[in-house]
């Protein structure tokens, strides 16, 4: 073999072994980058400045909701199933000062927070504890968004976190920034989110960054841009979209560079 050749198939052996190994930005393209601040995503950079994921991560929509009932565990495992990198769910204390996954405030005409566990669960089959959702989640390779609809549980959903061992794999969300700050101040290291469902609120946020402290946004999908997605990174926030559901959405919100989708349907997503 002359020399040319040797160096030829040298060369393709030195390219074919760099494609083999997936680079760092590759494997922290999905939840892990939701899960990271600025300084983990980019420990060599001095700027806050993000860059978007390659493949946003996908979050089920209080677990695979497009499919089986909301927030329930059969709705996680099928989010699993369905290859969603994290779960959404929401938590509401019962009379009784359990924390129980459920969306609304009420059901029928009586509240939540005026039932005990067993009287929701005796309305409502199928509603399960924090706990229970943290164990079932936990068991899979999946991350976890808890979205805290009520104020006071701060303190038990994180501890509940760390009991189920998923505190590492968490994210804590609410639209009220007094849940937020209480997260924030009774555990540090917690990765908050600042759910959005208002223009005003998301280009304030945008025009003055120094309001918001907190590592994630999570805007209603029809809020967004692409130009809205850059100027957060560009200051170190992390951008969900939420709720996406039709495949052409999903397709041009993908293609806004945002961090994470939540939606209903994890495989349409997927596809």
């Amino acid at each position: 073999m002359n020399v040319f050749k040797r160096v030829l198939c040298g060369l393709l052996i030195l390219l074919l072994a760099a494609a083999s190994i997936p680079s760092a930005r590759q494997e922290r393209s999905a939840s892990a980058l939701l899960l990271s601040g600025p300084d983990e995503a980019d420990p060599d950079s001095t700027l806050p400045v993000l860059e978007a994921p390659l493949e946003p991560a996908i979050l089920a929509h209080r677990g695979a909701s497009g499919y089986r009932r909301e927030n329930t565990l059969d709705a996680f495992r099928l989010a699993g199933e369905l290859d969603a990198d994290l779960v959404e769910l929401d938590v509401r204390e019962t009379s009784d000062g359990q924390l129980a996954v459920i969306h609304n405030a009420a059901v029928g005409v009586r509240k939540v927070a005026d039932m005990t566990l067993a009287q929701l669960q005796s309305v409502r089959p199928g509603v399960t504890t924090l706990e229970d959702a943290l164990r079932c989640i936990a068991g899979t390779e999946m991350d976890v968004m808890i979205e805290l609809k009520t104020s006071g549980v701060e303190r038990q959903a994180l501890d509940c976190a760390q009991t189920c061992g998923m505190f590492e794999r968490a994210l804590f969300a609410s639209f009220s920034t007094d849940v937020l700050n209480a997260i924030q101040a009774l555990s540090p290291d917690a990765r908050t989110v600042y759910l959005v469902r208002e223009k005003a609120v998301l280009n304030s946020l945008i025009r003055m960054p120094e309001q918001m402290d907190y590592d994630v946004v999570a805007a209603k999908y029809t809020l967004l841009s692409a130009a809205k997605v850059r100027a957060l990174h560009q200051e170190g926030r992390r951008v969900i979209a939420w709720t996406v559901n039709n495949v052409p959405d999903l397709r041009l919100i993908a293609a806004m560079g945002v961090d994470g989708i939540i939606t209903d349907y994890p495989d349409r997503a997927r596809g």
